[in-house]
C-alpha cells in the first residue's frame, strides 16, 4: 500500500470530523438560541442565567437599538 493513499484517507477522515464538529455547533446554537428565547422569562429565581438567556435571546440588543432610536429621533427634533 502507498503511504499517499493512506494519507489521502486520514485527511478526508479529518474534513469530515471537522464538518461534522462544525455542523454539530451550529445545530448546538441554534438550540441554545431557542432555549433562551422560550424559557428566559422563567427564570426570576436565578438572575445569572436570566441574564445569560436575555444576552443569548438578544433581548438585551433589541433593547440598546430601541433606546438608539429613540436618541436618534430626539437629536433630530428642533424643538428640544
Amino acid at each position: 500500500m502507498s503511504w499517499a493513499i493512506i494519507g489521502r484517507g486520514q485527511g478526508w477522515t479529518r474534513f469530515h470530523r471537522l464538518t461534522a464538529n462544525v455542523v454539530f455547533g451550529l445545530a448546538m446554537v441554534l438550540v441554545w438560541h431557542w432555549v433562551a428565547g422560550r424559557y428566559s422569562d422563567r427564570l426570576a429565581n436565578w438572575p445569572a442565567m436570566q441574564r445569560l438567556m436575555d444576552d443569548t435571546a438578544g433581548r438585551n440588543l433589541n433593547q440598546a437599538a430601541r433606546f438608539l432610536a429613540e436618541l436618534a429621533v430626539f437629536k433630530a427634533d428642533p424643538d428640544v
